[in-house]
């Protein structure tokens, strides 16, 4: 497993590196050292699955650039042409990963896509009403895809656990469109003046969130909540607040996703 490897794995997924581990976060609950969701299979198909994850790996990549992707991902290639500095971020990260010796190489690929996460929805809280809620309308297309047919995924992204590859449970349909949405969001001028709330967007989300539990008789202070919820209820959560994004007024919708920005930041 080299970085250009990793780079290919951590685009899988980059549009929702955060939305998956928000209610753990509201909550306040321990999350795994690498709490990230691979969302989407954009592209490099089975390449997430080839990676070992075993021990701690040190080395001097220095001599690497995104640029050398350019031609075969098209998303680097408009987020080096756009947005230079966030493109610098990635690789300065993925440098600073390696040259640590503290990651394994599933961990580097999971801390790469939480980098390239935040920068989508950063993007995403200023891009204008309309990509943000179609933004929303692809991670519902997600979450029922895996509640029809896998639905144990919408438990281990709540739960912050590593995924690996989704080639076998996501269509190719799917892959195309979210693949062309994080262009456009990269690609579409901000909204002047538009801004999110952290805060303000962690309120919300806890809206929804007990609003949910409420009508599903959940109580969500046990100590126990997170291990008595089935999967299919996971999937339903991941439901309620994406559907939430689609009605929230422009304001309400910003601050969510600022909320899911500061919570897919890896530490």
């Amino acid at each position: 497993m080299n970085w250009t490897a990793i780079l290919i794995a951590a685009v899988c997924g980059g549009a929702f590196a955060g939305s998956g581990v928000l209610l753990a976060n509201w909550l306040g609950r321990p999350q795994f050292r690498s709490a990230i969701v691979a969302v989407a299979t954009v592209i490099g198909i089975g390449v997430a699955s080839q990676i070992n994850d075993r021990l701690p790996v040190k080395m001097n990549i220095d001599a690497f650039s995104l640029s050398d992707l350019a031609d075969e991902v098209p998303f680097y290639r408009v987020l080096i042409d756009r947005d230079p500095a966030s493109a610098l971020i990635l690789e300065t990260g993925l440098k600073d990963d390696f040259q640590s010796g503290n990651f394994t190489i599933n961990e580097i690929t999971d801390r790469t896509r939480n980098r390239l996460g935040v920068i989508l929805t950063n993007k995403t809280i200023v891009a204008p009403a309309s990509l943000q809620r179609e933004y929303a309308d692809i991670a519902i297309e997600m979450f029922e895809h895996f509640k029809r047919t896998k639905p144990n995924l919408c438990r281990k992204m709540a739960m912050g656990e590593p995924i690996g590859d989704l080639s076998p449970y996501l269509p190719q349909s799917y892959a195309e469109t979210e693949g062309a949405m994080m262009v456009r969001v990269i690609e579409t001028p901000s909204v002047v003046g538009a801004s999110g709330d952290v805060v303000r967007g962690k309120g919300i989300a806890g809206d929804v969130f007990v609003a949910w539990a409420d009508t599903a008789e959940v109580d969500m202070q046990s100590p126990n909540f997170s291990e008595t919820l089935s999967d299919i209820q996971w999937c339903d959560i991941s439901l309620a607040l994406s559907y939430a994004k689609l009605s929230a007024s422009d304001q309400d919708r910003r601050d969510l996703f600022a909320f899911e920005a500061d919570t897919a930041n890896p530490s």
